[in-house]
């Protein structure tokens, strides 16, 4: 899948789903960058590795927080209205087998709890901070970073 492809089928769905205050140019911006990051839309099962779905998910962790996080009422609601489970164990198991929406629902809970406002578009160095601080991946590279970012930026409109 390209990115645009996954913007226009499983970002905006989503987000129009879960609608205001969770849906916003620069939480899209975000997803679609980070996705692009974690798998560049290829991939759901990480290569050499356990993370699973297009924003790269572990069961520990990822999937883990986003059980504990299921209990926000919008995500909760969210997941159980799109007949998927919300323990660990389902999710990890639905994102290998293409629950793309859950995926992006799962991304867009665990960017919620941060009491940072998401950066702005063009804020590229703090959005890779946001990133980091967030998603805490094993191998942040910047490089790809800008990369991601400048996709992201190419595809989601301000």
């Amino acid at each position: 899948m390209t990115p645009g492809i996954a913007y226009e089928v499983v970002v905006t769905p989503t987000m129009l789903y879960l609608g205001e205050p969770y849906d916003s140019s620069d939480a899209r911006l975000l997803l679609v960058a980070i996705g692009c990051q974690e798998s560049a839309f290829k991939t759901r099962r990480q290569l050499h590795g356990p993370a699973r779905g297009f924003w790269q998910f572990e069961k520990r962790g990822g999937c883990d927080e986003f059980a504990r996080l299921a209990s926000i009422k919008p995500f909760r609601d969210a997941a159980r209205e799109l007949a998927f489970k919300t323990d660990a164990e389902s999710t990890y198991v639905a994102l290998a087998e293409g629950a793309d929406v859950l995926a992006c629902l799962m991304a867009r809970a665990i960017l919620w709890p941060n009491p940072r406002p998401l950066p702005a578009r063009g804020e590229i160095d703090a959005a890779f901070t946001y990133y980091e601080q967030v998603w805490r991946p094993g191998k942040p590279s910047r490089a790809r970073w800008t990369s991601s970012y400048a996709t992201a930026c190419e595809i989601v409109p301000p």
